[in-house]
């Protein structure tokens, strides 16, 4: 299994609105093939900062979703103006 954890820091007035844009998010991930889950997680003590974090069965499978015609409508629509991104790929060793 193959973890992908996309860090993103938001301005502080946009914090809500990069909530709402995954909460209303169209979901075309949850149909690919070797997705296992997603979830939204916002720094404890540094509000403006989140972890995306998507769960996939092989690493083929993450880069299938990110070449897909899914993954470019997913971002179309553009989203919150962002300060800073990583993106972080690690591989489960023990459940």
């Amino acid at each position: 299994m193959v973890v992908a954890m996309f860090y993103v820091e938001v301005a502080e007035e946009h914090q809500e609105q990069f909530i709402e844009g995954f909460r209303h998010r169209a979901k075309l991930v949850d149909t690919m093939p070797g997705f296992r889950g997603f979830e939204l997680l916002r720094h404890r003590d540094q509000p403006n900062k989140f972890l995306v974090v998507t769960r996939w069965e092989r690493y083929e499978d993450f880069v299938a979703w990110t070449e897909s015609e899914q993954f470019r409508q997913a971002h179309e629509r553009g989203g919150t103006p962002t300060v800073d991104t990583h993106l972080h790929l690690y591989e489960v060793v023990l459940p």
